[in-house]
Parts: structure tokens; sequence; C-alpha cells
């Protein structure tokens, strides 16, 4: 029953690292739609693309975490359900593919986080040449 915890099912396990990723990349983002740097925007074409692919991608890895730790709660909780009311059952082995999201979502979650390493790199080398007045 400790398993079927409403309280550890309520909180989020997406990790924080791509939940901060996200809301920076959209943070950081409002000086640009507010039109605060015209000539940043006018200048680095390349950095702007890759900010906005960066935020989709890391919106979309969100999304898609997000369904699969449902869908793995889901099929937990099915398991769990099918334990408890059977009282002949053995107990299930552990099932592996639910505690670990598949490779290709791994894959993609660094390769969002090298792109935004990526971006803030850019942008510090700009702000690191910018003449001093």
């Amino acid at each position: 029953m400790a398993a079927r915890d409403p309280r550890e099912l309520s909180k989020s396990r997406l990790p924080r690292l791509r939940r901060g990723l996200f809301l920076a990349l959209l943070f950081g983002a409002f000086p640009f739609l507010a039109g605060w740097c015209p000539g940043f925007l006018n200048q680095h074409r390349l950095f702007i693309l890759g900010s906005i692919c960066c935020e989709v991608s890391t919106g979309a890895w969100l999304l898609v975490a997000f369904l699969f730790q449902t869908f793995a709660d889901s099929q937990r909780a099915a398991y769990i359900d099918q334990f408890v009311s059977d009282p002949l059952t053995t107990v299930p082995p552990p099932v592996s593919d639910l505690e670990t999201p598949p490779f290709w979502l791994r894959a993609w979650n660094w390769a969002n986080v090298a792109l935004f390493l990526l971006l803030v790199t850019m942008m510090v080398n700009v702000f690191a040449t910018l003449p001093t007045s």
C-alpha cells in the first residue's frame, strides 16, 4: 500500500534541471520578444534560431517525459492492483523498463542540454567582446 501513497504520486518527478532549462529559455526570450534588444537580434540570427529550437525541443522533451511518467505510473498501479487483488499471487518482479526512460529520451535530453550550453557560451562570448564605454 505504501507504493500507492497519493502524496508520492502528486509530486512531479520530472527532472528539475530540464524544467529549469525550459524556464530559463522562456524567461530569457522575454527581452527579445519585448523588443529590448533589436541590435542583438539583427546581428545574431543563428543564436535566435538556436534558442527557438532549444525551447521547442526542451518543451517537447518535457511533454514526452511527462507522458512516459504517466504511462509508467499507470502500469505500476495496474501491477500493484493485480498483486493486491489476488492473495495467492507471488510478488511480481520489478519492471526495469518503467524505472528508467528509454535511451532515445536520455540522448534527446543531453542534446538539449548541450544546445543550451552552446547558447550560453555564444551569449557570454558576445558580451565579453562588447566594447566598454
